[in-house]
């Protein structure tokens, strides 16, 4: 399990990476991942359009920042990812914007 976590943790992006990943893929007419397919394309579009919003309009509240700058522990949040996932643009934005709040927080993803 270490070593495997280990690999994923060398071949991780950070949030910028990934997204401008997305997006030169999705100029070429690709997705993430091996199986491609017109549907996943299409999905990641509609993902990309999702976090460009979310990206602008979250916000996290005001006793989420204080506990997040009063984090004890640094952490690494290893995100498993592909950019055809719906739930992954939903969330990934949110856990970019917390890690960017706090210090003790590294947010990295592998797709």
């Amino acid at each position: 399990m270490k070593n495997s976590v280990a690999r994923a943790l060398f071949k991780s992006h950070s949030y910028l990476e990934y997204r401008k990943l997305i997006s030169d893929l999705l100029d070429e007419g690709k997705s993430t991942g091996k199986e491609q397919s017109e549907d996943l394309t299409h999905y990641s579009i509609l993902n990309e359009t999702r976090m460009n919003r979310l990206d602008k309009t979250i916000k996290v509240s005001e006793d989420s920042i204080v506990n997040l700058k009063n984090l004890k522990r640094d952490y690494i949040w290893l995100v498993i990812s592909e950019g055809w996932c719906g739930d992954a643009a939903q969330i990934l934005p949110i856990l970019n914007k917390m890690a960017e709040l706090s210090e003790k927080l590294n947010c990295v993803l592998f797709s």
